[in-house]
């Protein structure tokens, strides 16, 4: 027996809201446009034929792969090290923070890369 007593304030059945024909075509004809509209960037590549714009980001780009790599892989190393000594301390390996260094390097590392190549699509 429930001895709660606001337990009758909370409803059993909960309804997900719907959305009848007329508004789902509503919605569904918005994101096309925006979608739409995210796909043709005409003006944006017009604008990239000069890519004097593109200079400034390449070279933070490059500073970012010469320093930021190597200090990103100092310090997936030592976070690295750390989670094992924490593992050899509480005598438990915690995997999941073990992913996130892992991860964290990965991104680190595939980061000012995934960058660089985005602007040199744009300048393309």
């Amino acid at each position: 027996m429930n001895t709660h007593k606001h337990a009758h304030y909370f409803p059993v059945k909960v309804q997900t809201p719907r959305c009848n024909q007329r508004q789902f075509t509503q919605h569904l004809g918005i994101a096309l446009f925006a979608l739409a509209v995210l796909l043709l960037p005409g003006d944006a590549f017009a604008q990239a034929a000069s890519d004097a714009w593109v200079k400034p980001g390449v070279n933070i780009i490059e500073a970012l792969r010469s320093g930021v790599v190597t200090a990103g892989a100092l310090v997936v190393g030592l976070g690295v090290m750390i989670v094992g000594v924490w593992a050899c301390a509480t005598l438990r390996m915690e995997w999941s923070k073990l992913g996130y260094v892992l991860i964290g390097g990965v991104l680190i590392m595939a980061g000012p890369t995934m960058v660089a190549s985005l602007l040199e699509l744009a300048k393309a």
